[in-house]
């Protein structure tokens, strides 16, 4: 996984073809399914954002997520997120950013799924006071966790907040 994570960063680099800056920072969302999957959890974790001065960038993360229902499922994930941004006034930005999350569950109570989990998805979001970000996403499963006939894909609108260092 470590090669990988260097080969991305420099691969990220190479093809930007500028300076490379990095910000570490810390993250909380609150995610509703939108399917038969329809758990609602909070999540936990940390990024590090490798920027480039032209607004791209390429954010690994890694974090913890806990659903709030009778359901119980308890989730480390690896979001590997590409995104842009621009400042639009002195310390008030946008930002977009999509990508692959890769998700392993550590518990389960009262369902029968997969334990790995990979989504793909995007969002929006907005930076002020050029430390606190909040942002509004949607991902989408890509595995069938069903271990029945059944169908079943972890889809969900995601809301968070963000501190950057």
């Amino acid at each position: 996984m470590k090669k990988i994570l260097i080969l991305a960063v420099s691969a990220f680099m190479l093809l930007t073809g500028t300076d490379v800056f990095a910000q570490f920072s810390v993250s909380g969302s609150y995610s509703k399914g939108t399917d038969s999957y329809d758990l609602t959890s909070v999540t936990l974790g940390a990024s590090y954002n490798f920027h480039s001065v032209n607004g791209i960038g390429f954010a690994p993360g890694l974090y913890y997520s806990c659903s709030m229902d009778s359901q119980k499922e308890q989730s480390v994930n690896l979001p590997m997120m590409f995104n842009y941004g621009r400042e639009f006034v002195k310390g008030i930005g946008g930002f977009a950013y999509a990508g692959p999350t890769l998700s392993v569950d550590t518990y389960q109570k009262n369902l029968d799924i997969k334990s790995f989990n990979a989504s793909v998805g995007g969002g929006i979001g907005l930076v002020f006071a050029e430390h606190y970000a909040i942002n509004a996403g949607y991902d989408f499963g890509l595995i069938d966790r069903s271990k029945d006939d059944g169908t079943l894909h972890s889809n969900k609108f995601n809301f968070g907040f963000t501190y950057i260092f």
